[in-house]
């Protein structure tokens, strides 16, 4: 255990990022050769023209309908690259990739965070037995999110119930800090999503239940189809606290990497677009110099029907300085 330790510590870190770092600069680097072959209606894109449909969107139509796609007229999906990230693709509505070559979908996991635009409702569940002096916990959310362009997405998690307990500790319940998501596009094309990720946690919590904070969260993540429906996906960034009690207010470096198969059609009654998954998470606090905090997360998806989407996942501590014992996560997701 020690020896993981020091090598995820020494070396993990720099390597997993660089990872992340190099497969954006190969993006950006696809879609320079990419675009350059391809012709441009006028030197300078007029404010929400898109060059591959020849029409010009306003806010208003952008948003509504990469909100509600079902009102939006039927276009072609072409891919998006980062060096046209400023002129391209913030006033169009959002239109979904097609499915990577390699059978693999864009479809979120516990335990990683996307990297690819999601329209969902999302009821989370989840509860952890406390370790190291720690209390039990288990916490209700509901998160919905949705794209407003090709370029931006935009999501709210509310955790409605932050209850602990056990382990020497009263029983104590509030309502927890909202967090508000942001994902831009980087790059997209048929089997490689990069997106830039900026989330913001509002105080709005409790702070009897450990909420009550503010913590700033930029973040890198990709996602990569490979074969046979296989693919893998990662995000790398820091949290960093602008509040809250001083045990908390320390920049956290995060890690996490994801890999896993879908091995059934789309349609198939309660087991479609069945997938398992395994993700590995790393945290460190980058003040105190303090053990790495390592865990895996096992996991599995499923379509139950109806764009109903059942996900389970437990999280399972490696290292010996965890707070919990394991975490059991179940998610509800309906697509729209």
């Amino acid at each position: 255990m020690i020896d993981l330790h020091v090598f995820v510590k020494r070396n993990g870190y720099a390597r997993f990022a660089a990872v992340c770092l190099g497969i954006a600069v190969m993006a950006c680097s696809a879609g320079a050769q990419t675009v350059a072959l391809e012709p441009s209606p006028t030197a300078i894109p007029e404010v929400g023209y898109s060059q591959y449909t020849g029409h010009s969107y306003t806010l208003g139509e952008t948003v509504f309908q990469s909100i509600f796609p079902k009102h939006a007229p039927k276009r072609e999906w072409t891919p998006l690259y980062c060096n046209t990230f400023f002129t391209e693709g913030w006033l169009e509505p959002q239109i979904g990739p097609p499915g990577g070559p390699g059978g693999s979908l864009r479809q979120g996991w516990v335990g990683v965070p996307d990297a690819f635009f999601n329209r969902q409702i999302v009821g989370i569940y989840n509860y952890a037995r406390g370790a190291n002096g720690a209390p039990n916990e288990q916490t209700g959310a509901f998160l919905i999110e949705s794209p407003i362009s090709r370029r931006w997405d935009v999501g709210f998690i509310v955790p409605f119930l932050d209850n602990t307990q056990g382990n020497g500790h009263p029983a104590t319940t509030g309502f927890g800090d909202v967090t508000i998501e942001n994902r831009f596009m980087l790059h997209e094309t048929a089997d490689l999503t990069v997106s830039l990720n900026f989330n913001i946690r509002t105080p709005t919590g409790d702070a009897a239940v450990g909420d009550h904070r503010t913590v700033l969260i930029p973040y890198l993540a990709f996602y990569k189809d490979l074969c046979r429906g296989w693919s893998i996906r990662g995000a790398a960034g820091i949290e960093v606290p602008g509040n809250g009690p001083n045990s908390q207010r320390f920049n956290t470096l995060f890690q996490s990497l994801g890999i896993g198969q879908t091995i059934t059609p789309h349609d198939v009654r309660f087991f479609g677009d069945f997938t398992y998954y395994v993700c590995a998470n790393f945290r460190e606090d980058l003040d105190t110099s303090s053990n790495a905090f390592i865990s895996i997360t096992p996991g599995i998806r499923t379509h139950l029907g109806r764009d109903w989407f059942l996900l389970f996942g437990v999280d399972i501590p490696v290292t010996a300085n965890a707070g919990f014992r394991e975490r059991f996560n179940v998610v509800l997701v309906k697509g729209f």
